[in-house]
């Protein structure tokens, strides 16, 4: 196994349906081979939803919102909305004595539209750190290439990252939000979910997102998509 090191990004060209299933003790015999079985279970789980596989976004389909994060364009105009919205209410908060929005530094973009390659890091990242947690942990340490790690780090990966092309990143629907609260900047974090809950920000964002048709994703407090026409 290489002392539990995850093999690199995938490359911006690279099939994403690319292994067959583990039935039995640890039959692929490389980490590399196990990465791949897991695209393999996701990319069929979001194939039977109804997702297709998206390699490229053209330029003249996205907008900048700020910085060098962008959308599409009509979710690029409502993020923007957005943001000025929640800047301008945390300013009237803190000056109000909102304990929560003093903490509150910022209200900042931490991630937008991806490209293959972009996404297949952020992917290789969710990865690595969900199979680590599993070593540590000494789950499945009888066979960490096995069945039955699959299907523990499948069921872990399936609601926190899509691959790359699947994710509503790679459609230049989804933003992440980022904010820094007391000293911690608090972006896409698994670590840091139930701090999420507490922020000004999740606050704000859980009463008003709607308005400028954002929606949560279930699993992550920080990811918003865009569902608007």
């Amino acid at each position: 196994m290489g002392g539990g090191r995850v093999p690199g990004p995938l490359g911006a060209g690279e099939a994403p349906v690319v292994t067959p299933e583990l039935t039995g003790s640890s039959p692929l015999q490389s980490l590399d081979a196990f990465k791949r079985a897991i695209m393999q279970r996701q990319i069929e789980h979001l194939l039977r939803k109804g997702r297709h596989f998206i390699a490229a976004l053209s330029a003249s389909e996205l907008e900048v919102v700020e910085g060098h994060f962008k959308l599409r364009k009509p979710a690029a105009g409502k993020c923007r909305e957005l943001l000025a919205a929640a800047r301008e209410e945390l300013e009237k908060a803190k000056s109000q004595g909102d304990e929560s929005a003093r903490q509150t530094a910022d209200v900042v973009i931490h991630s937008a539209y991806r490209d293959f390659r972009e996404d297949g890091a952020a992917w290789e990242r969710a990865f690595r750190k969900q199979y680590r947690k599993m070593l540590k942990t000494k789950q499945h340490a009888a066979d960490p290439l096995g069945a039955a790690a699959l299907r523990y780090i499948a069921h872990k990966m399936i609601p926190l990252k899509a691959p790359p092309g699947f994710s509503n990143h790679s459609n230049g629907l989804a933003v992440d939000f980022g904010t820094n609260v007391g000293g911690v900047y608090y972006g896409a974090n698994s670590d840091l979910q139930e701090q999420w809950r507490e922020l000004w920000l999740y606050q704000w964002l859980k009463k008003n997102a709607r308005r400028f048709d954002f929606k949560q994703l279930p699993s992550e407090e920080w990811h918003w998509d865009y569902v608007g026409s």
